[in-house]
């Protein structure tokens, strides 16, 4: 009926020996660039391409850390009593990694409500050609991402499960990708307090959303005189502001 292809994968497994100080980590439903806080996300999404020599596609958005969009499919629910199952949970963030195809360039993380950088996980291309590499290929293929460098938190950050979360997925975009993803896993483990704790750290997340909707505000009305000013030249030159344009270099490398 036509050629056969046969796959070979081939595993590491490190184990070592439980403890009590040993804990079960979960995945957090976050984060997928292609949702947003009310839907989980299409996981797969296209990258056109762009009309610009040496442009990035950028995509944007942000979601909770373990919103309810998704506790179908995660089913392990933090903090909970018989007597309350509802409510934002606090846990450990201890592990992040991101997820590309190949042309991929980054993924990073940020804190929503301060800003601040949480992970940059990014790819490493293999550079082995199977014609001269031998068996030093596998794993090292030229051009393919063979790994993404990882952040590990320790001590972990302490977070509730609706905490906002941005993330940022970037393409090379010098040609056009369909099928593409931007993904985050992120290992969470749970935090055993008492209501009284839950209560404190939730005062304390509202406080810090309030002030930085106050900055906020205050950014937006900067931002609407950028962005009128903005549209006008988008009508006038016809940009495509959903790219990034960075200047072509030595260290820029068409993957596609």
């Amino acid at each position: 009926d036509g050629p056969v292809s046969i796959y070979y994968f081939r595993y590491v497994m490190t184990y070592s020996r439980v403890t009590t100080e040993n804990k079960p980590l979960e995945l957090a439903a976050c984060c997928d660039a292609s949702g947003d806080l009310e839907k989980e996300g299409n996981i797969e999404y296209d990258v056109p391409q762009c009309d610009y020599p040496g442009c990035v596609h950028a995509l944007s958005t942000i979601q909770y850390l373990h919103g309810e969009a998704s506790q179908d499919r995660f089913s392990e629910t933090f903090n909970t009593t018989a007597e309350e199952e509802t409510g934002p949970k606090i846990v450990d963030v201890v592990y992040a990694v991101g997820h590309l195809h190949r042309a991929g360039m980054e993924m990073s993380l940020y804190d929503d409500i301060t800003g601040e950088l949480i992970c940059r996980s990014v790819p490493r291309y293999g550079k082995s050609d199977a014609e001269t590499a031998g068996d030093n290929y596998v794993g090292d293929e030229l051009g393919y991402i063979v790994a993404m460098t990882p952040c590990v938190f320790d001590p972990p950050l302490r977070m509730s499960t609706d905490h906002p979360l941005r993330v940022l997925s970037v393409y090379n975009a010098t040609r056009g990708h369909t099928g593409v993803m931007g993904l985050f896993y992120i290992a969470i483990s749970d935090v055993k307090v008492d209501d009284e704790a839950l209560k404190v750290m939730a005062r304390q997340s509202r406080r810090r959303a309030g002030a930085a909707g106050r900055v906020l505000f205050r950014l937006f009305f900067y931002c609407t005189i950028v962005s009128l000013a903005g549209f006008y030249m988008y009508r006038k030159y016809g940009q495509r502001l959903r790219y990034l344009i960075i200047p072509r270099d030595d260290t820029f490398v068409d993957y596609y």
